[in-house]
């Protein structure tokens, strides 16, 4: 049962006690408010490859080369600010899944830059390596991101005290 204390708005709740985010501007962690561009720009270079290999249009393989591109840009500036709570948090750092959450998705980033240069070879198709590639990346994504998930919400990593 939460607990309102008198002197402020605050509540406790009950459950692991937060670690604050250090990548955060005016309370408000950066980490998951990026996170959902690479996640989209991964999953819509997947789809994109999907449509080609059924249509074999080249506006579904220049898709998803620059969902790609944009992909692995925004997924640098989301994997910097998880970094800065990771390295700048010991506690952070004792969860297993984040070692899991942080070591997939530089997984994910690494084959996402391979398959951006496997696909600037030919950027009319989409070649055979780049979309499995894309559909390992897709894959990972989907358990980082659970992990992640876990690690804000369950375990309450990366968060504000409220």
């Amino acid at each position: 049962m939460a607990k309102k204390h008198a002197a402020s708005d605050r509540v406790d709740v009950p459950g692991p006690q937060p670690v604050e985010s250090v990548a955060a501007v005016g309370g408000h962690p950066l980490h998951p408010v990026v996170v959902p561009l690479p996640i989209g720009s991964f999953v819509g270079a997947f789809l994109c490859d999907l449509a080609f290999a059924r249509t074999q249009d080249a506006f579904w393989a220049r898709g998803a080369r620059v969902l790609t591109g944009a992909g692995i840009v925004t997924g640098l500036l989301a994997g910097s600010l998880g970094a800065v709570d990771f390295t700048a948090r010991r506690e952070v750092r004792t969860h297993r899944g984040a070692w899991a959450h942080a070591g997939g998705n530089l997984a994910v980033l690494a084959l996402s830059s391979v398959s951006e240069v496997v696909r600037t070879r030919d950027t009319r198709s989409v070649p055979a390596p780049a979309m499995a590639l894309s559909a390992m990346s897709a894959l990972i994504l989907l358990g980082t991101g659970w992990l992640g998930g876990e690690l804000a919400y369950r375990d309450r990593i990366g968060v504000t005290r409220q």
